[in-house]
């Protein structure tokens, strides 16, 4: 089986050799998100004559890890601005 370089997969499917690059190293971050996450991925798979399926698995963990990290804080309770200003001024007063 003849082997297939990143330029040859980037002419067939039009993805640029940086995201076939990043994909390839498991660098997922460096894709565009979205859709196009999984379809680049299906694309460059399928075109080096791969199974698409354990790739896309493997991103659809990286996915879920990355998505755990991004979910933001419970939201801190916040003072009201006449608080702060009269806890301000009390520190500030010298008494």
């Amino acid at each position: 089986m003849p082997t297939t370089t990143l330029a040859e997969i980037s002419d067939k499917t039009k993805i640029s050799k940086f995201f076939l690059d990043a994909i390839e190293n498991g660098e997922f971050s460096k894709l565009p998100g979205g859709i196009f996450d999984r379809s680049f991925i299906r694309q460059y798979a399928e075109a080096a004559g791969l199974d698409a399926e354990p790739i896309l698995e493997r991103y659809q963990q990286f996915h879920e890890r990355r998505e755990q990290m991004a979910a933001p804080a419970a939201p801190r309770q916040s003072r009201p601005a006449s608080a702060l200003r009269t806890l301000f001024a009390w520190a500030t007063s010298g008494s």
